[in-house]
């Protein structure tokens, strides 16, 4: 004789399963979300330079940014990444192009 289990166990099992899927939506949507870099406190901006070294750079877009927004240097791969909001990204975007251009090569003069 077969035994099933009864439409409430059967019941309870769906709705779990409902609450499972919903967990997981929830999980997707937060790692989405941090995989875009957003964060309460802005989005995260990453600056390759090429022209500049990023420990320099640093310190120069952090002054320039007075306290809205933060500055991360790495120094191995020469990036720097800027954490704020709509204007703080603006800022140190403009202050990048400023600083990050090639230097101009020092002619000599002729002989």
């Amino acid at each position: 004789m077969k035994h099933f289990p009864s439409p409430k166990i059967a019941c309870v099992g769906a709705r779990t399963g409902v609450r499972w899927r919903l967990a997981l939506a929830v999980l997707l949507v937060g790692v989405v979300v941090v995989a875009q870099g957003q964060s309460p406190q802005g989005a995260y901006a990453t600056f390759a330079l090429r022209n500049i070294a990023a420990a320099e750079a640093g310190p120069r877009i952090e002054a320039a940014l007075r306290g809205t927004g933060q500055v991360v240097v790495d120094r191995r791969t020469n990036l720097v990444y800027v954490r704020g909001g709509a204007e703080a990204q603006r800022i140190a975007q403009q202050v990048v192009q400023q600083i990050d251009v090639p230097r101009q090569r020092q002619q000599q003069p002729p002989d």
